[in-house]
């Protein structure tokens, strides 16, 4: 007698599911149980399978690489029910055990009998079962789906080991498939929590940043985040792609809030590729968020939002010895002029002696620093905060360091770094004060001042490259080189042997051994070159530092793990040169030196007809237009950047790439409307940065690194400037390997006149050796000052100055006579200085918590040197002046001061703040700031005035019409490309009932994009098309076909989601179709149409190439096959 088995509980909850038949066990097929006589590499996991059911391969959903089904294998023929043997067999696997209990004998089946052949899942263990094990008992069918559930939730692979051709037969069943998608949640959450503690530190952070986005209290992160959160811990830890992870995520921010705030985005493709296949945490991706003070109660403490992780292009010497995870930067709004003292001495406070807890783990911040940056007038105020502080252009950076909770105690953990030998990275819990000591000995600088040795942390926060590791023995102290009267000549530069700088020049895996390069080692930094009288074959190794370049002294003891003590980091080194601009700064200074208006009216309409006419010549086709741009933008773009930054629907979110995207896809600059919009966009901001920036290229001019000669061969006044690959000279066709001429030099920022330096540039003899040192600028150590100190105050730890021989600027050019800038400058009478010597802090032995108060208060001073540099742009422009007077020298002065004030202790005095403050009110701005007065411009007017407000707006405005006419000359036409798919299919519908339905739903469903779309750019005032797409594309998205027996809709219908899937086709092709000449097809699916103009232009061509990202990511246009083209169109064009 059979025993009848009912439909499981799973089914009943779900009354979509296709109804279950009434089966006996009897009807159970018999390949679903697995033969006790085979041997472990035989025997797999097995499942039963409704009879009549196709087996057939399929997986959890289009994100999960877990199999779902019957995978029992047992290689033998199949028996019939009477004669199959029960499965006893036990299964050794490495994460989970599942074994198989034997039917008692004598027991029959319908007379009491329990279902076999379920598997038994023991998460973690690896060893044989017990035939003495209870049996596990369910509830009749219903075992069949716990038992999978079971599987995935304990993150169990269904799918490890076995051969794709044993697969075939044994998988996911039609009816179970349907089911997947219901009970997907109770699958994520499986049925044993993870401890919270456990969870990796990746997903820690992202459950942190999604429940500080949903702005859950301390309270609440402590205590519900981790209780809820252990019910995911499972199936966070098993996605296997990002959109899985986030998905999850989605379900758990759900949970913890029932608010309907939107989530944070979601980390990068590239950072969770970098997580996800390494167990500890990356070294290469970074940490980052915003704390928001509230002035009204800053006692209340800050509100935070997490950045997603970021990937780090270069690290600096804390990340490489404590790991990146470690270190948090908090971005802190804060106003330069407006806050109160109050205000300011609380963030301080709060910084000093509070601790962050975040991710399991307790944050102190070290160190911070002020900076500025452009005002984004998109970005709107967050709720409950000042809109000012959002919108603020200065901000305070905190830089918070672990000490101690999860992740941390061990004592070390070898990390692979350039190195062939692996170096350690120091684990174990510290405090502040102790990552202080480690990275400078505190206690040797007793007697020094503590603002000084407070500006010192930042010697270890500088991005850069670990290099060589250098001996004790290897790095030697030297002295430094002094004038007549005892100033430092070489200030901040020293040399390395050749065999040094060859070891330097493989660790950065560079082809060619560079002339210098500008690092930190220990507590020294600047710039480090070959010394060019050492034998160059020599195999010696030594590192040379001087006096003044040593900025704190050596520890008395280094172990292994303290190897970056004494390795040098490169934060950059000597290349080939390229032309640079005529900063706006200069002109002023070289006009007041002769050099005559018509000479620069010459060179700026020069750059602007190279910098716009080739970008209207770039027009003409899209391989010229595709070169253009990555040449000029989308290069700096993802350097600067790193990636690609998209909108939700995989448009890139970037006009510029945007238009890449295009016309790598086929389109044509001059046919496709949406193209051709951008292009206006980027010859507007084209036109707009030559208006406003005023940087003039200058083809006869470079930045290059200045160092100090150390044999003594140049004479006062001469340098020497050689080229490894010098630049090209376009008068003659040659290149420059030696510069034989005078030359200016200057630094930027530039204030006096002074700060340019007319010198000769010679070749020096070969017994010299100076001749080695290429792309650096070697400057006299002769005389009673040195140069670099002349250009702004430089010297040579780092300095790029400017460098031009072009003669039309350099003939009429004359230095300046004066050395009232160069004197010594008495601050007493402007600043007060607050600095007081560390042995004076009362617990610097101890926690150094003053240390810290005082460090963050010192960075919290209203800054200054913009207001300085502002007056004295003001006062240069007020009335043209032909030498320097007092208050051009003394605003000047200030700048320098206000530059390093924080490093000497020194606060401006009240009279000096109000002698700023009064000078910044009564000077005008210069009209080329306010370009609105240009009528008011004559031949009097400032040099700046004039070039900016006559010369740059007409020749743009005169290019500007030009480009207005190439485009009015064209005529836009519906993309044929695009609307074929839909075309196809709208034909096929004629006479195909079930399709031409389809095609009416779907007609119906974009009618309601189109109008979401219309109110998501009218609610965001036609602006901000980031916040309407976020609004609308979930829309367009959950577009799909209702399923239904024909066979074409069914399969659109289940690979909808899929990238590229044939249903995403259909779909952007008529919603171009529908609205042509809007920007909402591109916004929706501008992936898919380049992939339709891709394959259908290509039809009579070889098919369009597939790829990757990472690949793409790095593939860059050949000019010279460009120009070789070009030039064959020309010809034609003559033949024609």
């Amino acid at each position: 007698m059979a025993t009848a088995l009912t439909p499981p509980r799973r089914w009943r909850l779900y009354p979509n599911l296709p109804a279950l038949p009434t089966l006996s066990w009897s009807d159970i097929s018999p390949r679903s149980v697995v033969n006790p006589s085979e041997t472990d590499n035989q025997v797999r996991d097995g499942f039963v399978l409704l009879p009549g059911e196709k087996r057939r391969r399929g997986s959890l959903d289009g994100d999960s690489d877990y199999r779902y089904g019957s995978r029992a294998r047992t290689g033998q023929s199949r028996a019939s029910p009477s004669s199959s043997p029960v499965p006893a067999a036990d299964t050794k696997r490495s994460k989970s055990t599942v074994s198989y209990r034997e039917k008692p004998s004598g027991q029959q089946e319908g007379e009491g009998s329990k279902p076999v052949g379920i598997p038994v899942v023991k998460h973690g263990e690896d060893t044989d079962v017990s035939d003495n094990e209870d049996y596990y008992e369910v509830e009749e069918y219903q075992a069949i789906e716990q038992a999978g559930v079971e599987l995935l939730a304990e993150g169990a692979s269904l799918q490890d080991d076995i051969p794709l051709e044993q697969e075939d037969d044994y998988d996911l069943t039609s009816s179970l498939e349907l089911g997947v998608e219901e009970f997907d949640l109770d699958i994520v959450t499986g049925s044993r929590p993870m401890p919270y503690e456990t969870f990796s530190f990746f997903i820690q952070h992202e459950i942190t940043r999604i429940s500080l986005a949903l702005e859950l209290t301390p309270e609440k992160l402590s205590t519900q985040v981790p209780a809820v959160a252990e019910r995911f811990g499972n199936g966070l830890h098993s996605a296997r792609t990002r959109g899985k992870l986030w998905k999850i995520l989605d379900a758990l921010g759900k949970e913890l809030s029932n608010s309907n705030k939107a989530l944070p985005p979601p980390p990068t493709e590239e950072v969770w590729s970098a997580v996800k296949d390494s167990k500890p945490w990356p070294d290469n991706i970074g940490l980052s968020g915003v704390a928001y003070f509230n002035e009204d109660s800053p006692n209340s403490g800050p509100s935070i939002l997490l950045n997603p992780p970021a990937l780090l292009r270069k690290m600096d010497k804390f990340t490489h010895s404590f790991g990146s995870d470690r270190f948090l930067r908090l971005r802190i709004p804060f106003p330069n002029f407006g806050a109160s003292e109050a205000f300011s001495s609380e963030i301080a406070r709060w910084l000093a002696e509070e601790e962050l807890i975040l991710m399991g783990r307790r944050w102190r911040c070290f160190w911070t620093k002020y900076g500025s940056r452009k005002r984004n007038k998109k970005q709107q105020p967050r709720p409950g905060a000042c809109k000012q502080w959002v919108q603020a252009e200065y901000y305070l950076v905190a830089h918070f360091f672990a000490e101690r909770r999860i992740g941390l105690g061990e004592t070390s953990t070898d990390v692979q770094f350039i190195e062939e030998t692996s170096r350690s990275t120091i684990r174990r819990e510290m405090g502040r004060e102790d990552l202080i000591r480690w990275h400078m000995p505190i206690d040797k600088h007793m007697g020094d001042s503590f603002a000084k040795m407070w500006s010192r942390i930042s010697l270890g926060l500088s991005e850069s490259i670990p290099t060589v590791t250098f001996q004790p023995n290897q790095i030697k102290d030297i002295g430094d080189i002094l004038s007549p009267t005892g100033i430092e000549m070489n200030d901040g530069c020293s040399t390395c042997t050749p065999e040094a700088m060859r070891m330097i020049c493989a660790k950065l895996n560079l082809d060619e051994m560079p002339a210098a390069v500008q690092g930190r080692i220990g507590g020294a930094k600047g710039m480090w070159f070959v010394d060019p009288k050492a034998d160059r074959f020599s195999k010696d190794v030594a590192i040379f530092v001087t006096k003044s370049q040593r900025k704190f002294l050596r520890h008395d003891v280094e172990t292994e793990s303290d190897w970056a003590r004494s390795t040098l980091f490169v934060l950059g080194y000597s290349k080939e040169p390229s032309e640079a601009d005529l900063n706006f700064q200069l002109v002023p200074l070289l006009f007041m030196q002769g050099v005559p208006y018509e000479i620069f009216k010459e060179i700026l309409e020069q750059h602007i007809d190279q910098e716009i006419g080739e970008l209207m010549e770039a027009t003409r086709d899209k391989v010229t237009l595709r070169t253009w741009l990555s040449g000029k933008r989308v290069a700096s773009n993802r350097k600067t950047h790193g990636e690609i930054a998209r909108f939700i629907s995989g448009t890139p979110n970037s006009i510029e790439e945007q238009m890449t995207m295009l016309l790598d896809a086929g389109f044509e600059p001059t046919r496709c409307s949406i193209l051709m919009d951008g292009l206006v966009k980027v010859m507007h901001q084209q036109c707009k940065d030559v208006q406003q920036s005023l940087h003039i290229r200058v083809p006869y001019s470079t930045y290059v690194y200045c160092i100090a000669d150390p044999t003594g061969t140049l004479e006062e006044g001469e340098v020497s400037l050689q080229f490894s690959k010098g630049p090209l000279d376009p008068a003659t066709k040659t290149r420059w390997d030696c510069l034989e001429c005078e030359v200016l030099v200057a630094r930027i920022p530039a204030h006096l006149p002074t700060d340019i330096q007319k010198v000769r540039a010679v070749c020096p003899s070969n017994e010299s050796g100076l001749r080695r040192l290429k792309d650096v600028i070697v400057f006299s150590t002769k005389g009673n000052f040195p140069l670099a100190g002349m250009l702004s105050g430089g010297d040579y730890d780092g300095d790029k100055p400017w460098v031009c021989w072009d003669p039309r600027l350099v003939v009429p050019f004359k230095n300046n006579p004066s050395f009232a800038a160069f004197q010594k400058f008495d601050t007493k009478k402007f600043f007060d200085n607050k600095n007081r010597p560390l042995h004076d802090l009362p617990d610097i032995d101890t926690n150094m918590t003053s240390f810290f108060r005082l460090g963050f208060e010192l960075d919290l001073q209203k800054d200054y040197l913009g207001i300085c540099t502002n007056i004295l742009a003001k006062y240069s422009c007020d009335r043209r002046r032909d030498g320097i007077d007092s208050n051009m020298k003394l605003f000047a002065q200030l700048c320098g001061i206000f530059v390093d004030a924080p490093k000497q202790g020194l606060q401006p005095k009240k009279e000096t703040v109000v002698l700023l403050d009064g000078w910044n009110r009564k000077l005008r701005k210069p009209a080329y700031k306010t370009p609105e007065i240009k009528g008011n411009v004559n031949d009097d007017s400032y040099i700046l005035d004039r070039l900016v407000l006559q010369v740059a707006w007409d020749a743009v405005d005169k290019k500007r019409e030009q480009f207005a006419k190439v485009k009015n000359d064209k005529t836009w036409n519906s993309d044929k490309h695009l609307t074929e798919q839909f075309n196809r299919l709208d034909t096929a519908a004629y006479n195909d009932p079930p399709l031409r339905q389809m095609l009416t739903n779907l007609d119906k469903s974009l009618q309601s994009v189109r109008q979401a779309w219309a109110v998501a750019v009218t609610k965001h005032n036609f602006k901000n098309f980031s916040a309407a797409i976020e609004a609308v594309f979930p829309i367009y998205k959950n577009i799909k076909p209702e399923p239904c027996d024909d066979p074409r809709i069914r399969a659109w219908h289940d690979y909808a989601d899929c990238p590229g899937s044939e249903w995403n086709l259909i779909k952007a092709s008529k919603l171009f179709h529908m609205i042509q000449g809007a920007p909402l097809p591109w916004y929706m699916a501008m992936p898919e149409l380049c992939a339709m103009k891709a394959r259908e232009s290509s039809i009579d061509l070889p098919a369009p190439r597939s790829v990757v990202h990472d690949v793409y990511f790095v593939l860059k246009p050949n000019s010279r096959l460009l120009k070789d083209k070009l030039k064959e169109d020309d010809d034609m064009d003559i033949d024609d």
